[in-house]
């Protein structure tokens, strides 16, 4: 938790601890793995998971979480990828710990959703952590993102409703259930429940203002720019983008009719993304 919140100082002394009270040299590994995961280092990650699947193997304890983990690197990896050969081989492998099901829920969650929400449902009611019921909420609110359903959301809201409770004043933790909350609102707008949209934005309201401590926070800033973009208090959205390179920024300045200010964003996005490319050549089409 520590790592996916950005304190990679303190995931280091959590390990150092593990490892001091008996983590063996596989689980440390695994470890060190996902922290080098959330910093974005995927090499490393790669290189700490593989030394723990060869020390964790298949039979024993967190070797189906081992494996997940490394096919989630090997997704962002931007050389080669094992991915679809992990795959394969996790299809035969049964969970035992609550984080293989964790981690395999996260794989399953890829291709089979429905079974990838029942896994995390498992790895919860086994073990109740802050971990899980982010996975979770991330997970409910994407598949109600894209089917519209409002049982989903309204599930999203729940779980993070009480990971906040677990970890108060967290900036993930925050993130994550703003982003149900918009869900919420959107699908609630679509069914045409404004009560029950405002409420939820009420909500999220809330968080976004707890969410200005950590303004220097990507992750912050991000969740609070597409608030306020979804409620249309652009100029705070904006301020907020001048200072990152938020996508949305780009499509904001384009409807604004700002087509200078939106190439200028663009051109600070380095990563080669469809989206920013269609926005790119809409801006530049403006621009003749």
């Amino acid at each position: 938790m520590a790592a996916m919140s950005g304190d990679f100082a303190g995931a280091g002394k959590a390990i150092d601890q593990a490892e001091l009270l008996g983590a063996s040299t596989g689980q440390v590994h695994m470890l060190r793995g996902q922290v080098a995961f959330h910093r974005g280092d995927m090499e490393a990650a790669i290189q700490h998971l593989e030394q723990a699947a060869n020390l964790l193997p298949v039979g024993q304890p967190d070797a189906v979480a081992t494996r997940a983990i490394l096919a989630l690197a090997y997704v962002h990896s931007p050389v080669g990828t094992r991915f679809e050969e992990l795959g394969k081989e996790l299809e035969g492998l049964s969970p035992i710990t609550p984080e293989d099901f964790l981690f395999k829920g996260q794989i399953e969650l890829f291709g089979h959703p429905e079974r990838g929400l029942q896994m995390l449902d498992e790895a919860i009611r086994r073990r109740d952590s802050i971990v899980a019921r982010l996975t979770r909420t991330e997970a409910r609110s994407t598949r109600a993102l894209f089917t519209g359903a409002v049982h989903d959301a309204e599930l999203a809201v729940e779980d993070a409703q009480v990971t906040k409770a677990m970890l108060p004043g967290n900036p993930l933790v925050l993130a994550r259930s703003v982003f149900a909350h918009l869900v919420a609102a959107s699908n609630y707008e679509d069914k045409r429940r404004p009560e029950d949209r405002n409420r939820v934005l009420a909500q999220a309201r809330l968080d976004v203002q707890e969410l200005e401590r950590f303004a220097s926070s990507p992750l912050a800033a991000n969740i609070r720019f597409e608030f306020f973009v979804y409620v249309g208090e652009d100029e705070k959205a904006y301020q907020i983008g001048q200072g990152g390179t938020q996508f949305g920024l780009v499509a904001m300045l384009y409807r604004r009719g700002e087509f200078a200010k939106a190439l200028e964003a663009a051109d600070r996005i380095q990563e080669t993304i469809a989206l920013v490319m269609v926005d790119r050549a809409f801006v530049l089409a403006e621009l003749g």
